[in-house]
């Protein structure tokens, strides 16, 4: 819960610092903070929608950071997305390895 309030304290500062560089409009900011907040608070207690949501907004905020560095030119971000894509498509993976070998629902046998 403390986590979900940093993360919208995080999203506010964001958004607004997006808000002022004339990036989005103001309609765009509150309702993009309105939506991530009700997202939030649907998926509290859900795990499998709550790992969704995370790996949803990490992507997000790499395609955002990658528009604003090379200013919407879209032959450009397709240059440094491709291999970005490989790394995360392998981390992924790598997650899944460790949580499958550390997971705590992992029954472990006394042989």
């Amino acid at each position: 819960m403390l986590l979900d309030f940093f993360f919208i304290i995080g999203a506010l500062v964001w958004f607004g610092e997006l808000y002022a560089d004339g990036t989005i409009g103001v309609e765009h900011a509150a309702l993009s903070i309105v939506g991530l907040t009700l997202v939030l608070g649907v998926t509290h207690g859900r795990r499998g929608l709550r790992h969704f949501l995370e790996i949803a907004m990490v992507v997000a905020a790499l395609l955002v950071f990658l528009i604003l560095q090379e200013d919407g030119d879209l032959g450009a971000i397709g240059a440094v997305f491709a291999p970005l894509l490989g790394i995360m498509i392998v981390l992924v993976g790598l997650y899944v390895m460790m949580a499958g070998i550390f997971g705590k629902t992992r029954k472990r046998r006394d042989d």
